[in-house]
């Protein structure tokens, strides 16, 4: 009968430092795609963004009067700021979105990425998901670890 340490290996004989690496792998997979899941929501906010603010705002208060029938009160200076404010406000939440996305796939600012995670949580309901499942992920121990192994890489590349 073989003796077999049960603190260099499991009773298969794999090594305990595998669940350690499938652990890492695990992560930096979530972590790639809660990237590309954030460009592709940023993408649709561009989209919204462009056919329900820029288009109008283009086309003047005439085409916001052709659709509806008439002006809100205050008239077409009032239907510009409103666009205008909706401009502002989709282009930083689009622009968060996708820095969040790229910091997440290269592992960097992990403060960062929990803010706009939580910023992005006033987007309902993909923003929110999203959110919710980057501020799950970023919690994990596992993932502290990496964004923080990945700055001192690269602080010691400089």
């Amino acid at each position: 009968m073989a003796h077999t340490d049960p603190h260099t290996a499991h009773p298969e004989g794999i090594p305990e430092i595998i669940p350690e690496i499938k652990m890492v792998n695990r992560d930096e997979e979530h972590l790639k795609l809660l990237g590309l899941y954030h460009f592709v929501v940023a993408g649709f906010n561009l989209l919204a963004l462009i056919l329900f603010v820029i288009v109008p705002l283009l086309m003047g208060p005439a085409y916001m009067q052709s659709l509806t029938g008439s002006l809100p009160p205050g008239g077409a200076a009032a239907v510009q700021q409103q666009l205008i404010g909706g401009l502002i406000v989709g282009g930083l939440l689009t622009f968060i979105l996708a820095m969040n996305g790229w910091s997440l796939r290269r592992h960097e600012n992990w403060m960062s990425c929990i803010i706009m995670s939580c910023i992005q949580c006033l987007s309902i309901p993909l923003g929110m998901i999203l959110g919710i499942s980057a501020i799950l992920v970023l919690r994990r121990p596992s993932v502290k670890e990496l964004f923080r192994q990945t700055k001192l890489q690269r602080t010691q590349a400089k």
